[in-house]
């Protein structure tokens, strides 16, 4: 429901998945986009890359083959078939661990989340970001966007989430089901309560929170993964992050390496095409791994409540900027000195936590 974007002062400002895809569609061409033709198969040979869609009977060839479908990434399988099998869900039925994913693992907290298109129904117009620690398990956190949409979750250790008996996000079957709950468990505190009542029940999800394991390479042959489908991370907001991120970098290393053909597309072989993949994986993996454990950690610091508030920012000093110039030995340097600060910043912290305690 929302993406947390960097802006240059390394402020996370937040916007809509919908808003961010609708401004991404805008700059394509029509009928660039064909909605509903899931990737059934990828084959690829010396020449092109195949793909074929059996929902739509639809093929395509192409030199290069990139998949940004997320943590259950169909593209991904197909590389690799130890990889999670995909999922269909809609907005009130998400997605779950079952017991054959050994590689998806929860991070031990349940989530119902909420947007309100329009805050002048509320009695006060609350700061930009708004913190609650309700119970010792429970923590409300309320963000402001620009636009005056106010966005909010409520997340609980999956020990208090089995205590109001809704251990996993998938029993709160509807969002009229997810907002009684959000509503229930915010009594007491009646500025949140009349946020949650007044945000729409088509407006309210619940989820749960897991994470996938990091891949080896975000390229096999002529086919790469972005995104989630290749380092999954906590729900910060670092994974619309890191695959916008993805996007440039790979098509910088495609502009730097490939020329461009009569029709100003850029011309490149398959065995080329391998090449400037595989670089282009040595290059952002390592700081897509880092910025992954940091969202990880973060994540923890943020369900701990307002007391703990300052961890997220401590580690965010450490995200490494996005740099077009980077080289893949450029880059093994500067992830070894973050690697050593973050190794000792933790530390430090979970002795702090271990005397608040």
């Amino acid at each position: 429901m929302k993406a947390g974007l960097f802006n240059d002062k390394l402020q996370r400002q937040y916007i809509r998945w919908s808003t961010l895809r609708d401004i991404l569609a805008s700059h394509l061409p029509p009928g660039t986009i064909s909605y509903g033709a899931e990737v059934s198969q990828v084959e690829t040979s010396a020449q092109a890359v195949r793909v074929t869609s059996a929902a739509t009977s639809q093929t395509a060839e192409a030199a290069v083959v990139i998949g940004a479908d997320g943590l259950r990434s169909v593209m991904k399988r197909l590389m690799d078939p130890t990889s999670p099998p995909p999922q269909n869900a809609d907005a009130f039925t998400p997605h779950k661990l079952s017991s054959n994913e050994p590689q998806l693992r929860g991070l031990g907290r349940t989530n119902i989340r909420g947007v309100l298109e329009d805050d002048s129904v509320l009695p006060r117009k609350m700061p930009p970001v708004t913190w609650q620690k309700v119970t010792a398990g429970q923590m409300v956190q309320i963000t402001v966007s620009p636009a005056g949409c106010q966005y909010w979750s409520l997340s609980l250790l999956d020990s208090e989430a089995t205590e109001h008996g809704w251990e996993r996000a998938h029993v709160l079957a509807s969002g009229e089901q997810a907002k009684s709950e959000a509503a229930r468990l915010t009594e007491g505190f009646p500025e949140l309560r009349a946020l949650v009542q007044a945000t729409p029940a088509a407006c309210v999800v619940p989820y749960q929170s897991f994470v996938g394991d990091l891949v080896d390479s975000m390229a096999v042959g002529p086919v790469a993964v972005l995104g989630d489908a290749a380092h999954p991370a906590a729900v910060t907001g670092e994974g619309a992050n890191m695959v916008l991120e993805d996007a440039a970098a790979l098509a910088l290393a495609f502009r730097t390496r490939a020329a461009a053909g009569p029709d100003g597309r850029l011309a490149v072989g398959t065995e080329e095409a391998r090449s400037i993949l595989q670089a282009f994986s040595s290059t952002r993996l390592p700081i897509c791994s880092l910025i992954r454990d940091i969202s990880l950690r973060s994540a923890d610091a943020w369900l701990q409540g307002p007391d703990y508030a300052h961890i997220p920012a401590l580690l965010d000093q450490l995200r490494p900027p996005f740099r077009p110039e980077a080289t893949p030995e450029s880059v093994a340097q500067d992830m070894a000195e973050r690697r050593a600060r973050f190794k000792e910043l933790t530390g430090s912290l979970a002795e702090e936590e271990e005397a608040w305690e």
